[in-house]
């Protein structure tokens, strides 16, 4: 049996194939919205977990990912993987433009729809890119539309490398640890040497 985070690794590299891509761009635009915002969500969440130094339970997800624990929002993700390094450039644009695109569609009256004139200008001010395939594509319909399952995408690839390259990392360390540890105790102790020796009479 795998560990919590095994287990949402697994549960997202399904995420990445063109029927699931096929499946979302078929969504009215609430719901392909809150579709891709919620699963790039989960994925800054992966990445975000792959830098602690212990391994997360599904119950220490929940408290500091839920609704209440201090990543519980898109923004604190956000920013936190800004601060990480890992959050960069035109994915940190992007990012911002789909959570700004969440929250009008989550909060308004009447939900808008994306070829509205801000929706619109926000979606074609989009920057990563994607070739979508054909069938995809159709089911999209809009410029709009596409724009915001291409730019899904490209995030999705970038993230999934990200998360890929931070397994690595994890996997070096636990391996490594006892020597890592020992090499930084003994620069420790040298540099409490270097410090207490007398400097010499001027």
């Amino acid at each position: 049996m795998g560990t919590f985070l095994d287990d949402e690794l697994a549960e997202l590299k399904a995420t990445l194939g063109s029927e699931f891509m096929q499946n979302i761009a078929e969504k009215d635009d609430l719901g392909l919205v809150i579709a891709t915002t919620s699963l790039l969500d989960k994925f800054i969440g992966i990445v975000i977990m792959l830098r602690f130094q212990v391994d997360i339970t599904a119950r220490s997800y929940e408290r500091v990912f839920g609704f209440n624990g201090p990543l519980g929002t898109f923004a604190a993700k956000i920013d936190l993987g800004a601060a990480l390094g890992v959050v960069i450039g035109d994915m940190a644009h992007d990012l911002g433009i789909m959570r700004k695109l969440r929250n009008e569609f989550a909060h308004a009256v009447y939900h808008p729809q994306l070829a509205d004139g801000v929706m619109s200008a926000r979606c074609k001010s989009l920057r990563m890119r994607f070739e979508l395939s054909d069938a995809v594509k159709r089911a999209c319909k809009t410029d709009e539309r596409s724009r915001l399952v291409e730019t899904t995408a490209s995030l999705l690839l970038h993230l999934a490398a990200v998360i890929q390259r931070g397994m690595v990392e994890r996997e070096f360390v636990k391996k490594h640890s006892q020597e890592i540890n020992e090499g930084a105790v003994a620069a420790f102790k040298e540099s409490v040497a270097n410090a207490n020796v007398t400097a010499p009479p001027t």
